[in-house]
């Protein structure tokens, strides 16, 4: 289930791709629900505050990403001492497996791949109280069927650029949010899919506040060293041993 996971993750990116950024400026809660074969996987709570997005916050857990400019922060324990990690993740743009604390957005992010064919069609629905379209999405492998709409001041196209992910650029998808969207694999059949519920409300500034009192780890250097002398794989598994995610915490 994982793996389908993952490879959902893989297979949307370029879907988010086309959606381009005007400038985030929402602020409240995005809660992704993810699924396989019609069977609810996972549930994640996105607090979003222009660019900035706190992972699953409230669980004592802080995960910070700007959207926009790649940063991400994280208090980790490292030898008993906790510390805040940073990291801008362009450095991971060889990785073609995400790391785990980027999974929180595996519904979003998706195929590296520029050769997607696109489709908007005359189809609309209200999704969360927002008006949507649907747009259908084809690659060699995957049918995807996404539901988007314009009227949320929120995109991940910045993420995406930093990523170096690239997708088929389609003006009629600017400005647009995904809502729900479902991807089947020619081959196998299997389905995957999310859906995001959307609540506006005002959120505390400290949700996104790097911490003073600790003491501050870049691994932005270490990881770009990694990657040259060590398998991607094996950069991802440290990564994913020293940033622990909600999921993996509890």
């Amino acid at each position: 289930m994982k793996k389908l996971l993952v490879t959902f993750s893989l297979v949307s990116a370029s879907v988010w791709y086309l959606f381009g950024n005007t400038g985030n400026t929402f602020e409240g809660n995005l809660t992704v629900t993810s699924d396989t074969n019609g069977t609810v996987s996972g549930r994640t709570v996105l607090a979003v505050k222009n660019d900035l997005v706190a992972i699953e916050p409230g669980n004592g857990h802080q995960m910070v990403l700007n959207v926009k400019t790649g940063d991400f922060f994280t208090v980790v324990n490292q030898g008993g001492q906790k510390m805040t990690a940073k990291m801008n993740v362009s450095v991971l743009s060889g990785l073609r497996e995400l790391p785990a604390f980027l999974e929180p957005f595996s519904s979003y992010l998706g195929s590296r791949s520029d050769a997607s064919e696109v489709k908007a069609t005359d189809e609309k629905k209200t999704i969360s109280g927002y008006l949507c379209t649907k747009y259908i999405v084809k690659d060699k492998e995957t049918v995807t069927t996404v539901w988007a709409t314009r009227d949320i001041p929120f995109s991940l196209t910045s993420l995406m650029d930093v990523l170096n992910i690239t997708g088929s650029a389609n003006p009629a998808l600017k400005a647009s949010l995904p809502l729900q969207g479902s991807v089947k694999y020619i081959s196998t059949s299997k389905t995957a899919g999310f859906s995001v519920s959307v609540e506006k409300k005002s959120l505390d500034a400290r949700l996104f506040e790097l911490p003073d009192e600790l003491p501050v780890l870049d691994m932005t250097p270490l990881i770009q060293q990694m990657l040259q002398n060590n398998d991607p794989a094996q950069v991802k598994k440290v990564l994913d041993g020293i940033i622990k995610t909600p999921a993996s915490a509890k």
